[in-house]
């Protein structure tokens, strides 16, 4: 099955979060190792639930750095219907604010 990888690194006490890489491949344990292999950190929590698919969102910790760098992060796997229904949740979230914004409400 493909699912979508989100890599995000977060900064601080987790306080701000970029995304800094996001693809579509196919999901299977070998390519979570690979993935979790691939990033660099001191600390990863629950790794190997991450890499046997029991969890779709690993943790990690960065040590050190400057104000800037990156101090830690994740990386979340999502199937396409899951991320459509983040994303239509969110729209509906941000629709609903913007009406309250402007007064527009909808007539029952």
């Amino acid at each position: 099955m493909e699912v979508l990888i989100e890599h995000y690194v977060t900064f601080g006490k987790w306080d701000s979060e970029t995304l800094v890489e996001e693809y579509v491949t196919d999901d299977s344990e070998e390519t979570r190792k690979e993935i979790v292999e691939d990033i660099n950190y001191s600390w990863c929590f629950q790794k190997d639930n991450f890499i046997n698919g029991e969890i779709d969102m690993v943790d990690y910790e960065r040590d050190g750095g400057d104000w800037d760098e990156p101090t830690g992060g994740y990386i979340k796997v999502t199937s396409y219907q899951d991320k459509l229904e983040e994303l239509q949740n969110q729209f509906d979230r941000d629709l609903a604010r913007l009406k309250g914004q402007f007064g527009v409400f909808e007539k029952s």
